[in-house]
């Protein structure tokens, strides 16, 4: 499988003056796979440790409003709907385990992802989560309070397993001089953080512009 392999400069303007530069986006991309085929998406949960439920569901919801407006035509699974129906087919364990060997560098069994996919009738799933937490207060530290956040998004093609792409990027929020004790939630950072990404996301189906 071929990949190609860029590097995207963005500001991450939407912060305003509390926001440092964001990384580049580094973005990986199948070119064999058919995105303008694509007419069913899910967005998965997101589970990070040291990350509240809260804003897990905050950012992964931000992730699938996201791909709404890019396949406005298209069927796009919501995070908790998909973790409904993996759950119930009986495959949560056979995902959790890929995403596991995939973190870890083992062995794929790409077979779970087109299993998990045809459970749900979508031809990507999407999977967004954070590398990168750090979360520094006021109290005790030298400069503002901030928050750093990595994210990275993955996207699997259904019908055969494999990765049709990556983008990863990141951003540190500094907090208001109003809040100068306390760092900003992790949503707040990663939602602008995300909507970069998925701005270099190539067109989806027949109805993304």
């Amino acid at each position: 499988m071929a990949l190609r392999l860029r590097s995207v400069a963005v500001l991450l303007a939407l912060c305003g003056l509390g926001c440092a530069p964001g990384m580049p986006v580094e973005t990986v991309v199948s070119p064999d796979f058919p995105f303008a085929s694509v007419e069913g998406v899910a967005v998965l949960p997101l589970f990070e440790w040291g990350v509240s439920l809260r804003s897990a569901d905050s950012l992964t919801a931000v992730v699938a409003d996201a791909v709404r407006t890019r396949l406005p035509d298209g069927r796009v699974i919501a995070p908790d709907e998909a973790a409904r129906l993996i759950g119930g087919g009986g495959l949560a364990y056979e995902w959790a385990l890929f995403l596991h060997d995939w973190d870890a560098r083992n062995e794929l069994d790409r077979t779970a992802v087109m299993r998990v996919a045809d459970l749900l009738g979508v031809d990507l799933l999407i999977v967004v989560d954070l590398p990168e937490v750090a979360r520094q207060d006021g109290s005790g530290h030298d400069g503002p309070p901030s928050t750093v956040v990595v994210a990275r998004i993955r996207a699997f093609g259904g019908a055969s397993g494999i990765l049709a792409w990556y983008g990863s990027a990141g951003l540190e929020l500094v907090a208001s001089p109003l809040e100068s004790d306390r760092a900003p939630p992790v949503v707040d950072a990663a939602a602008p953080v995300v909507h970069a990404i998925l701005r270099e996301l190539p067109p989806l189906g027949s109805g993304d512009g």
